[in-house]
């Protein structure tokens, strides 16, 4: 039968009893009343002495476990991933922000390869770190993407430092937001070059007609070569220009007006749309005998509305524009328009190389062109960035409908009063 902790502690006392008898010289019942005093007094100041040891030892404990606390949850709480790595890149030890990082229960990290986690073409990228690391003794630091079972590309930035012989410490920063930010900083930086250069060479095309044509004119010993209705055609060139240079200064004034933040204003007064939109087509036709316009109004409806005339004036060139541009010589541009109670809707369709899904997705982004390969097609790739800001500012709704190879609708609806609807909806 086994012994009781009782009998243990009989037995102990026991023991303690005869080694105190042992230790006890033969005059220890010759000691005095003072003597026994004294060593009494001695257990008692050691006593005391071993109870402040104590509460020192206890205190430090204390702050030894809230440092400890801390820490941990500085450790773990810690906004990027801290990692223990073994030389062969196998996790030993990680915080939550690291386990989020790689999508994966903390409890089951340990043991698991690090490299697993990465891309295979960057893990030599990882391999080449580890290895240097250890080499050096020094911090090194890599980026590498991470292949997750959440299916999310995260580019991240591992600062490695060697902790022991056989174990590193690894800081693992997520870096996508930072990296895709730069790469838009390039993109904008990419898209104002390309922009200045646009923009130089549509001012440049007018005003090479304006001050040629100017030129041939001011000189009486050339101009006299020439027969009047020439000279008026001359004319006509200088003024087709005027108005493509004041057509390009109104899109970068409304471009810049909306950079800083300030809304588009408006003046607006009462029209006939229908005469509006009959005075604009007839203008094109004259100024572009290569295609053929047609517009269609609803003869029944009331198409008296308040605009900006001059603005609205701005979005139907643009979209005529367009219209001209990537349609073929000879080709119909439609023009319908028709009206109800609250608004009037105005659709332009075309028969040109019409737009992939990708492209309409684009189509209101500024310096976009749905097809930039073609040199010959003139334009900033602002026009139907400013025509959805005018629309918008009356209130007005606009959307597209186009397939590859079938042609273009540019639909658009204006509210007939003042009281606009949400152009979001």
């Amino acid at each position: 039968m086994k012994p009781t902790k009782t009998d243990n502690a009989d037995s102990l006392r026991r023991r303690a009893e005869d080694r105190l008898q042992k230790q006890k010289t033969p005059d220890d019942s010759s000691r005095s009343a003072d003597q026994t005093e004294r060593l009494l007094h001695e257990l008692q100041v050691h006593q005391i002495e071993l109870e402040m040891q104590n509460e020192e030892l206890q205190s430090s404990r204390a702050k030894v476990e809230g440092l400890l606390k801390r820490y941990t949850d500085l450790y773990d709480f810690a906004p990027v991933g801290y990692f223990t790595l073994q030389q062969n890149g196998t996790i030993s030890e990680t915080n939550l922000a690291g386990a989020k990082l790689l999508c994966v229960d903390r409890a089951k990290l340990p043991g698991c390869r690090f490299e697993t986690f990465v891309t295979e073409p960057d893990q030599p990228v990882l391999a080449n770190l580890l290895r240097t690391v250890f080499e050096s003794s020094s911090s090194h630091t890599c980026q590498v993407t991470l292949a997750t079972t959440d299916q999310i590309s995260r580019t991240v930035q591992i600062e490695a430092t060697q902790s022991t012989e056989k174990h590193c410490r690894a800081i693992v920063t997520d870096i996508t937001a930072e990296k895709a930010a730069k790469n838009a900083l390039v993109e904008i930086d990419q898209a104002r070059n390309d922009f200045i250069s646009m923009a130089a060479h549509e001012l440049r095309t007018p005003l090479t007609a304006i001050l040629g044509f100017t030129e041939v004119l001011l000189d009486p010993e050339i101009s006299g070569k020439f027969a009047n209705e020439r000279k008026q055609q001359f004319l006509k060139e200088i003024a087709s220009g005027g108005h493509a240079l004041g057509r390009i200064i109104d899109e970068l004034l409304v471009v810049s007006h909306i950079k800083h933040g300030r809304e588009i204003v408006l003046e607006r007064a009462e029209c006939d749309f229908g005469k509006v939109l009959a005075e604009i087509v007839a203008s094109y036709q004259l100024s572009t005998p290569s295609h053929i316009f047609k517009l269609d109004l609803s003869e029944s409806s009331d198409m008296t509305i308040m605009i900006d005339r001059h603005r609205i004036t701005q979005v139907i060139e643009n979209l005529l524009s367009n219209a001209v541009k990537y349609s073929p010589r000879g080709s119909m541009i439609l023009v319908e328009a028709s009206s109800c109670h609250d608004s009037c809707e105005v659709q332009i369709k075309d028969h040109g190389i019409g737009m992939t899904p990708e492209q309409i997705e684009k189509i209101y982004e500024k310096f976009y062109r749905a097809d930039s390969s073609n040199s010959a097609v003139s334009g900033l790739g602002l026009g139907m960035n400013i025509a959805r800001k005018i629309i918008w500012a009356h209130g007005g709704r606009i959307h597209v409908d186009s397939a590859k190879g079938e042609g273009t609708t540019v639909v658009f609806s204006l509210p007939r009063s003042e009281t606009a609807f949400n152009p979001m909806e």
